[in-house]
Formats: structure tokens, C-alpha cells, sequence
């Protein structure tokens, strides 16, 4: 014990005490955070705690939020503790009816955080596709549970890359529920942004645009500039420009999105790091790197304070700030950090995983260690093409490193020759204008001056 003298007092300045689970009083066991606003010690449960006082607040009331929302800060729990929650909760729920309410809401509330812990996956989307013929069987097809259910199983399909059918099954659900709940419902808007965020997907960024500002300024005059359905039509409205080109509108809603959400979500929140990462790629896409690798390495700090190092989002961000950083001219620094992204690779979905594993291969190559290089460009590009076509923005742009690589390593010929090939097709599928066209654009003025 250290004494410190106050005057006439002494005081003790101990060891901080290890955190304790708010629930127990315990500090034995694994000790997670919520994953809600309360921070700190306030935050800190067993997740066998927090399932049990939800199971017992069900059962006193009859209510689920404590499955999925702090009864202390009443937000909503995300992370670890989400996931341990709804595994808990469908475990509850096992021998019940498959047909049972309750063990049919348990399905919906497991794959919707695992959907947003791990991404969509078939898995998570076979249990949507079961809640929506649960529900429809149960509670008819015009019931409010059952559109709601509709939606999240559109949008699993955008997720799993499905947009022809997520556009036919987000056109049906606007319609209905227009019709049953009417236009000015909180759903209905809901499923008005998903429609606006498919056309985007699939390439209609103009209509994409259209739609999203008229909703903002719906939504803003309905429910207040700051609140969530507001927020997230921003986010939504952000994003769509970004994908039309309108960079400097993107950057400007993006930046009042980051204080608004700061402001009424906290910056924890996994909707305030979003747009960390969504301002981050901005500033990428404008060519400022540097200012893309601090946003990435904060988010990336934020995130690991409550979160766990191998969960999707983590490993992304990760992914992004040796990205960044590499773009910046340190592939030194960029190395590590990519191929750390690369072992997390378990939780990535394959187009994910092939997207880090060709960021690493680029960093080797501008190390000059061409031979590695070489073998995980080719490698990735190959698996690429084979899943995703050669017209995949993914593939294009591993094809774009594999040139820089093969002219780096003195084959000018084959690289240059894939360099003028790439650049032909990133401009006919993405536009002169879009990011992946200008670098390879760049790389081929290069060569050809290198050449003459």
C-alpha cells in the first residue's frame, strides 16, 4: 500500500479490484460486458447472470426484453452478451411446440444476433425462412409479426447476396404493408428504406438516392431529427451517395451522423461504430489515408473494449486498418495487422476472407516478397472468379493487385497486359469514376510510362 499525503489526510491508493459481475457480487468466472451503454463495473455481468434474470423477468411478467434489452440503461445488448443471450434463450425454449410462439420468437431473436455477430449466413437465413412460415401458418400472412418477419428475411437475402430475390420479396412487403398498416407506420417506412437500400445494391444508386431523401425528410418531421428510424434513414441516405459518387454530400451527412449518434446512442454503440466505418472508407475513397487508418484504429479500440477480438466486425475493422495503413506506404506496419485479419478468417464469410487474404498478398508484394505474393494473389483471384464471376468488384480488384504484383516482380508483360484488361472492366461494371477504377487507372499510366 502506497501512502499519499492530502494535507493533513492520508490516503491509500490500492490495486484497482477486479471487476465484479453486478448481478452475483462475483469476480470468479469469465466477466463480460453487456454490450448496452452502462460502462464499466456497471456494465460487467456473468452471462449466466444476465440469462437467469431474464428467464426470471419473463416468468414474473411475461415480457421478453430482457433478452435483448438492459432493464438498467433500457438500450439494447450487443456483442458477446447479445449472442450468449439468445443461445441461452433458444436453449430455454427447446422442448416447447416448434410451433410454439414463444419458441418461434427465440428462433428470430438467436439468428438475428447471430446475423449481425457473424453475418448472414445459410444458417441464419434458414431460420428466418422458418419463422416467416411459422408465423404466416399461426398468425396469417397480414398479421404485423409476420411482415416484420417478411423484412428481416429480405433483408438476410441482401446480406447473402440474393438481391434479385430480396428486391421481389422488399417490393411485395412495401405493398402489404402499405395496404394492412399504412404508409406513415413505423414499419412500412422501415421496409421503404430496405427497398431503397436493394435498388442501391443492384446498381440503381439515382433511384436509391431519390428515395432515401424524401423518407429523411418523412421521417425527420414525424419523429424528430434525432430519433432512431431518423438516424438510420441517414446512415442509409449517407451510404447510397457514397455509392452514387456523391462524395462530398456523403462526407457531410456521414460526419452529423457521427455526433448524432454519439450524442443519443453513445459511442459505444455498434451504430455509432458503423459510421466510424463508413467515414473510414470514405476518406479511403478520397485518398486520405491516413485520416482512414486513425478512424479505423479508434473504432478498432472501441470495439475490443466490450467485444471479444474474433467476432466478424472486429475482424473487419482489423482487416481495415492494415488496409489503411498499406494504402498509406507502410506495408512494413501493414503485414502483421492483414494477416492477423487473415487468421480470424473462422468468422469471416468466403468472400470476406478472400478480400483479406488478397489485401495481405498486395502488402508482401510492395515488401518484395514476390514469390508469396504471387501464389496468394493467384490463389485468391482463382477462387474469386470460380464463386463470384469475373466481373465481381472483389475479383477485379484482386486482379488489379495481381498486376501491380507481376510488373513489381519483372514480368511487365503479363502484368501490364491484366493492368489495361482489369481497368477495361472495372470501367464498364463500376463506372471511371469509382475507386477500384481510378487506382488501376493509375497503375496502367504508370506502367505505360514506366514502358515508354
Amino acid at each position: 500500500v502506497v501512502g499519499e499525503h492530502r494535507g493533513s489526510c492520508l490516503r491509500q491508493v490500492r490495486p484497482p479490484s477486479p471487476m465484479q459481475c453486478t448481478i452475483c457480487l462475483s469476480d470468479e468466472g469469465e466477466i463480460i460486458q453487456k454490450g448496452c451503454a452502462c460502462r464499466g463495473d456497471n456494465g460487467a455481468v456473468h452471462g449466466d447472470c444476465l440469462a437467469q434474470l431474464a428467464i426470471h423477468a419473463e416468468q414474473q411478467s411475461d415480457s421478453d426484453e430482457q433478452w435483448s434489452r438492459c432493464s438498467t440503461c433500457r438500450d439494447v445488448f450487443s456483442g458477446t452478451a447479445a449472442l450468449q443471450l439468445a443461445n441461452a434463450r433458444l436453449h430455454q425454449t427447446e422442448s416447447l411446440d416448434p410451433d410454439d410462439l414463444k419458441r418461434i420468437a427465440a428462433l428470430a431473436h438467436y439468428a438475428s444476433v447471430t446475423s449481425d455477430y457473424y453475418g448472414d449466413t445459410a444458417e441464419t437465413e434458414r431460420c428466418f425462412e422458418q419463422v416467416v412460415d411459422a408465423r404466416t401458418r399461426l398468425l396469417g400472412a397480414d398479421h404485423r409479426s409476420t411482415l416484420h418477419a417478411r423484412q428481416v428475411l429480405a433483408q438476410s437475402h441482401i446480406g447473402r447476396g440474393k438481391l434479385t430475390e430480396a428486391r421481389e420479396l422488399a417490393q411485395a412487403i412495401v405493398a402489404d404493408m402499405e395496404r394492412v398498416l399504412g404508409a406513415h407506420d413505423r414499419l412500412t417506412i422501415q421496409s421503404r428504406r430496405i427497398l431503397a437500400t436493394i435498388h442501391r445494391d443492384t446498381g440503381d444508386c439515382d433511384t436509391a438516392v431519390t428515395m432515401l431523401r424524401g423518407l429523411l425528410a418523412t421521417v425527420r418531421e414525424m419523429f424528430g431529427p434525432d430519433s432512431v428510424i431518423s438516424l438510420d434513414t441517414l446512415y442509409s441516405l449517407a451510404s447510397a451517395c457514397d455509392d452514387a459518387g456523391l462524395m462530398e454530400e456523403a462526407m457531410e451527412l456521414a460526419k452529423d451522423l457521427l455526433v448524432r449518434r454519439r450524442r443519443v446512442q453513445g459511442k459505444w454503440h455498434l451504430e455509432t461504430l458503423r459510421v466510424l466505418t463508413l467515414l473510414s472508407v470514405l476518406h479511403c475513397r478520397l485518398e486520405q489515408y491516413a485520416d482512414a487508418a486513425v478512424l479505423a484504429e479508434e473504432e478498432l479500440a472501441l470495439r475490443l473494449e466490450h467485444n471479444s477480438a474474433d467476432i466478424t466486425s472486429n475482424v473487419v475493422t482489423k482487416h481495415n486498418v492494415g488496409f489503411f495503413t498499406l494504402m498509406r506506404g507502410d506495408p512494413a506496419k501493414a503485414e502483421p495487422i492483414l494477416r492477423d485479419a487473415m487468421v480470424g478468417a473462422k468468422v469471416l464469410t468466403p468472400q470476406q476472407h478472400h478480400f483479406a487474404k488478397a489485401s495481405h498478398g498486395l502488402a508482401l508484394s510492395r515488401l518484395e516478397r514476390h514469390a508469396e505474393a504471387m501464389q496468394s494473389l493467384r490463389e485468391t483471384l482463382h477462387a474469386q472468379t470460380t464463386h463470384w464471376g469475373s466481373d465481381d468488384r472483389s475479383t477485379l480488384r484482386t486482379a488489379s493487385y495481381l498486376g501491380e504484383a507481376l510488373v513489381s516482380s519483372g514480368e511487365e508483360v503479363e502484368g501490364a497486359a491484366l493492368l489495361k484488361e482489369t481497368l477495361v472492366t472495372q470501367t464498364r461494371c463500376l463506372g471511371p469514376d469509382d475507386y477500384d477504377t481510378r487506382q488501376t487507372a493509375k497503375l496502367v499510366a504508370k506502367t505505360n510510362h514506366g514502358a515508354s
